[in-house]
Order: C-alpha cells, then sequence, then structure tokens
C-alpha cells in the first residue's frame, strides 16, 4: 500500500479554518464577558457601601426644643369694668420634643408637641377728672389725676402640629404645618396705679392725692379666669432653621417660628388674638 502525499497547501487550508472557528468563539465568548461585567459590576455597587448608606438614607428623629416666644396681641380686649386695651406684648417660655421621619423625598414630615406660653401685657394711661375738697376753704373743686391702667393676659397651650419639611440646602430647611393647640392655665389681671400724688387746688392750695381703701398707689381691680375664654385654638406655623451635625447621631440648631392665629381668645373685645414668633435651639438623635 502506498501513501498518498498530502501537499504543503492542502495542510494550509485546513489550519485556517480551524482558527477562524476558534476565533469566532473567542470573540463571542468576549462579547459575552464585556456584557457581563457591567452586570457583575452593579451588583457590587448594590453591595457597596454607597448604596447601603442610601438604604439607610430612611430613618427617624426624636428630639425637643426649647425657647423664647415674643407674642403680640391683634384686636382689642376688655377686662371685667370694660376697659379697653390694645397693643399688647410679652414673652414665654416655649418648649415640646420633635418627632421627623427622612425619606428618599426632598420632603420630610415630623410632628411637634408643645408646650407654649402666649401671655402679654398691654398699657394705657388716662386723665379723670376726681373732686378734691379744700381743707381750709371747705369748697370742693375737679382735679384731673393721671392713672395708668395694665392689664395682663396670661395663656399656657398644650399644642400639636404636623409638618412638613423642605431642605434648602444641606443644613438649611423650611418647614410649615397647622397647628391646634388647648388651652389648659388661663388667667387676666387689671391693675390701676396712681400717677399724680399731688395737686394745686384753683385757689393755690396743694394737696395729696391717695387712693381710698388701698395701700400704696396701685390697686388691683380684676385677677380672675378669662371670661369667654375659646379652649381650642387653630392656627398656622411656619419656620426656618439649621440642621448642623455634632457626632454620628445628633443634630443641633437654631429655629425661628412664626405662628398665626385664626381662633379668636375670647369673645369678649374685638378680633383678640396673640399671635407669635418663637426663637428656639432645637436637638434630635438618629432613632
Amino acid at each position: 500500500m502506498h501513501l498518498r502525499p498530502v501537499g504543503i497547501l492542502a495542510l494550509l487550508s485546513t489550519v485556517p479554518l480551524i482558527t477562524r472557528r476558534q476565533m469566532v468563539g473567542w470573540v463571542l465568548v468576549a462579547m459575552l464577558v464585556k456584557g457581563a461585567l457591567p452586570a457583575l459590576g452593579q451588583v457590587n455597587v448594590v453591595d457597596s457601601n454607597p448604596l447601603a448608606a442610601r438604604r439607610q438614607y430612611v430613618f427617624s428623629l426624636l428630639g425637643g426644643y426649647v425657647g423664647l416666644a415674643n407674642n403680640l396681641q391683634g384686636g382689642v380686649f376688655t377686662t371685667a369694668c370694660d376697659c379697653e386695651f390694645a397693643g399688647g406684648a410679652g414673652v414665654a417660655i416655649t418648649a415640646g420634643v420633635v418627632f421627623e421621619r427622612f425619606t428618599r423625598s426632598e420632603v420630610t414630615y415630623g410632628v411637634a408637641l408643645g408646650y407654649e406660653g402666649r401671655g402679654i401685657t398691654s398699657r394705657y394711661q388716662e386723665i379723670e377728672a376726681l373732686m378734691q375738697t379744700s381743707p381750709t376753704s371747705g369748697r370742693t373743686y375737679e382735679v384731673p389725676v393721671s392713672f395708668r391702667n395694665t392689664a395682663g393676659v396670661s395663656l399656657w397651650m398644650v399644642s400639636l402640629m404636623p409638618y412638613a419639611k423642605y431642605h434648602v440646602f444641606k443644613s438649611l430647611w423650611v418647614r410649615g404645618g397647622p397647628s391646634v393647640a388647648v388651652v389648659v392655665r388661663d388667667n387676666i389681671t387689671h391693675e390701676k396705679e396712681l400717677l399724680t400724688t399731688d395737686v394745686v387746688l384753683p385757689g393755690g392750695e396743694q394737696a395729696s392725692v391717695r387712693l381710698r381703701d388701698a395701700e400704696g398707689t396701685t390697686v388691683l381691680l380684676e385677677d380672675a379666669p378669662i371670661a369667654e375664654l375659646s379652649k381650642l385654638h387653630v392656627g398656622v406655623t411656619a419656620g426656618v432653621g439649621l440642621d448642623v451635625k455634632v457626632g454620628k447621631r445628633f443634630y443641633l440648631g437654631p429655629v425661628v417660628q412664626y405662628h398665626y392665629p385664626f381662633t379668636t381668645v375670647s369673645g369678649r373685645g374685638t378680633s383678640f388674638s396673640i399671635r407669635s414668633v418663637q426663637l428656639l435651639i432645637e436637638g434630635k438623635f438618629i432613632l
């Protein structure tokens, strides 16, 4: 048996055919690997710290606030003697607790439960004509005498305010919401103070002026609960503040809030209400 020689060209022609198939296979494998790499990368990113931090971005905060409220009177209130007072103002303490729920949204929702003082003091002066009898001649004269009237309204309320909070920048935020408050303590006082203690009668005589049945120059005319009081108060509160991170789980910052009431304090008087500007320090812990 004789072997038939195979030419070199025939051998070489079979090599490219096998090589092409292998090359096609390797190209397909490379394409599959290239397409799988992004998916593998995404799986790694999901398990990485940045996205884990995003998952932790949904969290809750619990804290409190304390500060002063500058209360301003609206309308007119009257005392038992039908004396009218307007333009009152006062400073009171306010404090409370807050709860917030952070989500992936730009808006944070929360609720504040507070104990607020909304007291004011109002004053006015008046001149009354009093009858004064001369000790020498026995004649009676009408003499103008000055008095200062001071009335104080004291209100202590428990308030509840659900609110929405929007971060303008990383630390700067604004918030607002309706406010409902219940009066737990109330009082009204009215004092009258004598300012003119010496007068000159028309005849040139000098006389002293004093209050009847009273020691000193001040008399208390009223000290009682507020008449026709509105126990439930409704309004709206808006504020702006800063959240400064202190440590890993605590935020601290100043807050300025403005409260506008829709409810009048009392049926006595004319549209008597008390609005408030609150200056607070607020701190919150991440739960």
